[in-house]
């Protein structure tokens, strides 16, 4: 983790404790320094004090919006493969871009059928084979194209010489979010309905 994401980490939890802290609201309960037996209601003696209650429900939304931020790019983007904007792309379900230049999309579906159709369209330009395929979607540029590709292999069960055809784009765009966002929390059905959507 980076240090701009650990500050960011920190500010946004801390925000989050400040937060919780002025949401309390005050409710009065009945207390008494006699036994639980003979606590009877307020009338019987018990002294009222002020204990705080937690709005759930805001904070219920509040841990969901931290945690969002604290996703990967791809997966905070709904964009799992991690495909730039570009002004002439105007890909089904994209709604924006982010700092970094990124895609945003409204579901993963749609951001991985936009991957589908990238694949696609490297067939048509004759890159087809898997290891032609990592080079060209993660140039060497920004990555270590050598474990990209050999975590696609692994992953994908063929070597980077294979032809890939649209029966690999569901292994081969499974392992390839992995690999872009550190984790694949989406279900197969997902990934084929975006694939099936291109």
């Amino acid at each position: 983790m980076n240090g701009k994401l650990v500050a960011l980490t920190v500010g946004i939890l801390g925000a989050v404790g400040a937060g919780s802290f002025l949401l309390l609201r005050k409710k009065a309960v009945p207390v008494s320094d006699k036994p639980a037996s003979s606590v009877g209601n307020i009338s019987d003696g018990a002294k009222l004090v002020e204990v705080p209650e937690i709005n759930i429900s805001f904070m219920n939304q509040v841990v969901d919006s931290v945690a969002s931020v604290l996703q990967p790019r791809g997966i905070r983007n709904k964009n799992p493969l991690n495909i730039r904007w570009s002004s002439v792309n105007n890909w089904k379900g994209q709604v924006g871009k982010d700092s970094g230049g990124f895609s945003i999309f409204d579901t993963p579906e749609n951001g991985i059928r936009a991957a589908a159709r990238i694949l696609d369209n490297y067939a048509k330009r004759g890159i087809f084979t898997l290891g032609d395929i990592v080079k060209t979607w993660a140039p060497a540029v920004e990555n270590n194209v050598e474990a990209y590709t050999a975590h696609v292999e692994k992953g994908v069960g063929k070597s980077r010489s294979t032809r890939i055809t649209r029966a690999d784009y569901l292994p081969l765009l499974r392992v390839m979010i992995q690999h872009e966002n550190g984790k694949q929390p989406y279900t197969d059905s997902q990934i084929l309905a975006g694939i099936n959507a291109a």
